[in-house]
């Protein structure tokens, strides 16, 4: 069941963030600073026998801190801030059934990325994913971006992304003249 927590509530649930944190360290190699783990929210999967199987963290990240290609057309979405939410996440179920669970865990993240988004009044997450994260994200979760820089193509070689939460369909435009990969230019935001 997964279970938002929002950082009023991190004394509560210090333990699970721990173990959660754990995870996030091992599996998507992110450390996060204390003063960073306080502001941030957290979406934990947790088993009924306490057990926590994977979840997101969602934090404000700059927009200069985005990958490049990302920051390009983010600022072209109209803002009125210099920061966007962004999240990274892990599951790792220890059932020898686990493929039962992939699909499950993802639709379910997604919702609760939904829910969240009309709490904050955002319309998307940027994300950064490990290649594993990424694939299961698209494949078991059939998660839709809006951009994507797969791992192959970015400096660090994780995947960043931009996830649409609201009702609108989002579609990046080219004008010809751009590489659709590299250079985003002449892009246009079509809902």
């Amino acid at each position: 069941m997964l279970k938002l927590i929002e950082p009023k509530d991190h004394y509560n649930y210090r333990s699970r963030i721990n173990l959660f944190l754990g995870l996030l360290e091992f599996y998507q190699n992110t450390t996060l600073h204390l003063e960073e783990q306080s502001q941030c929210s957290f979406i934990l999967d947790e088993e009924e026998d306490g057990h926590i199987s994977g979840g997101a963290i969602l934090y404000k990240k700059s927009i200069s801190d985005l990958d490049k290609n990302i920051e390009k057309l983010v600022t072209a979405f109209p803002l009125n801030t210099d920061y966007v939410w962004a999240s990274t996440l892990v599951f790792c179920h220890p059932s020898q059934v686990m493929q039962v669970y992939f699909q499950e865990f993802y639709e379910n993240l997604l919702e609760a990325f939904r829910e969240f988004a009309y709490q904050e009044d955002i319309n998307f997450l940027c994300l950064t994913l490990n290649p594993l994260e990424y694939l299961r994200t698209k494949n078991k979760g059939c998660w839709s971006y809006i951009m994507e820089v797969k791992p192959q193509e970015s400096i660090d070689g994780l995947f960043h992304g931009i996830l649409p939460l609201s009702e609108h369909n989002y579609k990046v435009q080219f004008s010809p003249q751009d590489d659709a990969r590299h250079n985003y230019r002449g892009f246009q935001i079509a809902a």
